[in-house]
């Protein structure tokens, strides 16, 4: 999953500058909630260790504050 978000960054890499980043970037603040699902699935206590395989469905929300 980690590595899933690393390529998404490079595909949008404003994304990591407004998201990622405390202090930071264009909001200057950590993202309040960020929701992955991977196949519909909540990643759990794997967190960015989830393992993906070509062809799973990735959902990722961020809100921000």
């Amino acid at each position: 999953m980690g590595e899933c978000l690393d390529h998404l960054v490079t595909l949008m890499p404003k994304m990591k500058r407004c998201s990622f980043l405390k202090g930071r970037g264009c909001t200057g603040i950590v993202v309040a909630v960020i929701t992955v699902l991977v196949n519909d699935e909540a990643i759990g206590a794997e967190g960015l260790a989830k393992e993906v395989n070509d062809g799973d469905e990735l959902y990722i929300k961020m809100i921000l504050q």
